[in-house]
């Protein structure tokens, strides 16, 4: 059943960060003129529109089609600043404008090209391409037009959440994702992690106001499974459980999906299995579950479907282990490459579950074994420990091992390549590898939109896409949980480190910053503290 208090709920939440936001860009006028600001505008061209015409325009933000008409049709014309922010926000956090991709967000190009879509959604995209376009131009104007641009769209979701039937909408749940975005993109300290569980709070809240109906369609299915990660993300730091309600939709999915589509239908199946490895985990953290035996038995219970993705057959899952001796990028000289970056990322989302399931194995043998008398005390136990413990340094590894892909170093698809394109190593500059996806200023925009077209590698019949600024979103906590488990060496905690600060200096991603800082300081991430963080919403 629908509820109107959890529409208000959310209300709530936009409201209280559109004054945050409007706090943040008078602040960040008032550092314009300072010679210190970091983005400054030595970069802008002489042909840049102003930003305050670009910001007022009407919405119809993206016309897939028309940008299409203009390639096929062989006409050159130079892009607006806003359709240049929107190309730059689209080919690097999108990816595929005209391919078939499995990214988190390819249902956004499906609403535009289908029209499907509204001013609080073009205006939430709006503010997130300034925002990544203000990274790579360097520019404070673009940086407070992003500002402005996410105020409005704040108070856009706001008064959409004011009716009945605009709150349930798809372009109002993925505003709120994009919105959340900004949050990640933008955030240079631990409040803006706030900021954006406000963002997760709020989605939370829609998942349920939209009911059932939300599962009838692809859209709607992809929608819940996006909010789902950050819902998931927020309740495995909090170690809290799913909400009833929310769970119930979630063990529906895998029924809904066509036998034909074996990818989505493993990929909820795997989505499914991680929420009740997270609600384990959270019996134990409470104490609901105490016996020993009975936390490892059910442990090793729940990773069994998730140690199944490793056993695989399906082409799709299975990913080639390359080395090198000489890159410093790849971990101790080992690298994955995987179909596409769902793949990957379903991959590492499987094993920072494991992690977070056999640490507590792990942790409950050890107070065993230090118990007295010891609790556990046959062979088999010291077995399993040594296993848990095994497999615990494999899956760290293993995660490390997808960051060359994430950050755009590898071309090849593990299922099409010749046995030439298999001893192909990574990129050996790490900034052109960033850089060469980037639209320049100086190419007619017909050129920048048919890139964009193309940028499937063409003897991938996995349709293998390069990585754009997206994969850097996508690692972010894998390697901060791979950095944070018991068993992390030092080495292991420099390279996350390092990496992270890559993800936000080079590709703009500015909450890595703050993730590297917390590892360097060793202090945590103090925003996952507070009652107020929870996602907390009971069933009607």
């Amino acid at each position: 059943m629908r509820s109107p208090g959890a529409a208000r709920s959310v209300d709530v939440l936009f409201r209280d960060e559109s004054e945050n936001i409007i706090r943040k860009a008078k602040a960040s006028e008032a550092k314009k003129t300072t010679a210190s600001n970091r983005f400054s505008d030595r970069r802008k061209l002489p042909h840049d529109e102003p930003v305050q015409k670009v910001s007022e325009r009407e919405p119809g933000l993206l016309d897939i089609t028309a940008w299409q008409g203009l390639v096929d049709g062989g006409l050159t014309m130079r892009p607006t600043l806003e359709e240049s922010a929107t190309c730059h926000f689209f080919f690097n956090y999108i990816v595929g404008v005209n391919a078939p991709t499995r990214m988190e967000m390819d249902n956004l190009t499906w609403m535009y090209k289908h029209s499907n879509t509204d001013g609080t959604l073009t205006t939430a995209v709006r503010a997130v391409s300034f925002a990544s376009y203000a990274h790579h131009r360097r520019s404070t104007e673009l940086e407070n037009a992003s500002m402005l641009q996410y105020t409005k769209a704040c108070g856009l979701t706001n008064e959409a959440l004011q009716s009945s039937d605009r709150a349930v909408k798809d372009t109002t749940l993925l505003s709120i994702l994009i919105l959340g975005m900004y949050e990640v993109m933008t955030g240079v300290n631990q409040r803006s992690i706030k900021a954006w569980i406000a963002h997760v709070n709020g989605s939370a809240a829609l998942l349920k106001l939209r009911g059932t109906e939300q599962l009838a369609n692809p859209i709607g299915r992809r929608l819940f499974v996006q909010a789902m990660t950050g819902i998931l993300t927020t309740s495995i730091q909090l170690c809290m459980p799913i909400p009833d309600n929310i769970m119930e939709m979630a063990e529906k999915l895998p029924d809904l999906i066509h036998p034909a589509d074996d990818f989505a239908r493993r990929a909820y199946n795997i989505h499914l299995a991680l929420i009740n490895a997270n609600q384990y985990r959270c019996v134990v953290e409470s104490k609901e579950l105490t016996d020993p035996f009975d936390i490892v038995s059910k442990g090793l219970e729940l990773d069994a479907p998730l140690a199944a993705v490793h056993d695989s057959s399906v082409p799709e899952w299975k990913y080639d282990v390359r080395t090198s001796s000489e890159h410093h990028i790849a971990f101790k000289g080992t690298y994955h490459v995987y179909a596409d970056l769902l793949t990957a990322n379903l991959w590492s989302a499987t094993r920072v579950m494991r992690s977070l399931l056999h640490e507590t194995i792990r942790s409950t043998l050890l107070q065993g074994f230090a118990a007295r008398p010891p609790v556990f005390t046959k062979v088999e136990h010291t077995k399993q420990f040594q296993r848990t413990t095994d497999l615990l340094h494999q899956l760290a590894a293993d995660i490390l091992a997808s960051v060359p892909q994430h950050l755009g170093y590898v071309k090849a698809s593990p299922v099409a390549q010749t046995q030439e394109t298999a001893q192909e190593e990574p990129s050996q500059r790490p900034q052109d590898s960033i850089k060469a996806f980037m639209p320049s200023n100086d190419i007619p925009f017909r050129d920048v939109i048919a890139d964009m077209r193309h940028a499937v590698a063409p003897k991938s019949s996995m349709q293998f896409v390069q990585a754009r600024s997206s994969g850097g979103m996508n690692l972010m906590w894998p390697l901060f949980y791979a950095a944070t488990r018991d068993i992390s060496t030092p080495e292991q905690q420099a390279y996350c480190t390092k990496v992270l600060r890559v993800i936000g200096d080079e590709m703009g991603i500015r909450q890595a910053l703050v993730l590297a800082g917390a590892l360097e300081s060793k202090t945590g991430i103090d925003a996952w503290d507070g009652d107020e963080n929870r996602v907390e919403l009971e069933d009607d």
